[in-house]
């Protein structure tokens, strides 16, 4: 059985990304706490090696662990009958950062479907496209950027709280997408 189940998700993710090739970027690693409502976030940023600092493109991963889901936890663990499972809500947004150039929307429309099944549990929907411009005056440069934000729910099913390496087995390709979504937009946007 796991320990924490949050705990034990962030070291299978970690795992997922780093055997996928990607770097933990500088960006800072964290594990918020609200101690008035409970809720536990956790947040951690990769990219594609050899990019800069501050790099061009990443990816930024995001997990909600809200108290019903902690209580749902809880009292599967102490043994009362499951009656809605916990859940994990994630979050990854793909980021391409200080280009000259507006990014071409329908290039990064081709790239990120609507809806990515990623393994046989999660279903990332597509929020959008985010575009931003920063001008830097006193040099008179713009730089832009894009942003293209997917949300999931993680249902965690009793085989994935009782047994760890059905846990991995279920995460181990969000790896994988986080990878080939990066080299992408790398691809796309850097080497044209």
């Amino acid at each position: 059985m796991l320990d924490h189940v949050l705990l034990e998700l962030v070291s299978v993710v970690r795992e997922a990304v780093e055997d996928s090739m990607l770097e933990q970027s500088d960006i800072d690693e964290r594990m918020v706490i609200d101690v008035w409502g409970g809720d536990i976030d956790y947040e951690a940023s990769y990219t594609i090696p050899g990019e800069p600092e501050p790099p061009r493109v990443r990816a930024d991963l995001s997990f909600a662990w809200s108290t019903f889901s902690q209580s749902a936890y809880r009292s599967w663990w102490m043994g009362q009958p499951m009656q809605d499972p916990p859940g994990l809500e994630m979050g990854v947004s793909f980021r391409l950062q200080m280009q000259d150039a507006a990014p071409d929307f329908d290039a990064a429309l081709e790239l990120f479907p609507e809806q990515a099944n990623v393994g046989d549990v999660l279903i990332f929907e597509r929020a959008g496209l985010l575009h931003s411009s920063f001008h830097e005056t006193q040099l008179g440069h713009v730089h832009h950027s894009l942003e293209v934000p997917y949300r999931a729910e993680l249902l965690l099913a009793e085989e994935l709280l009782s047994d760890p390496q059905a846990l991995k087995t279920a995460i181990d390709p969000l790896g994988r997408w986080l990878a080939s979504s990066l080299v992408g937009l790398a691809d796309r946007y850097l080497h044209h």
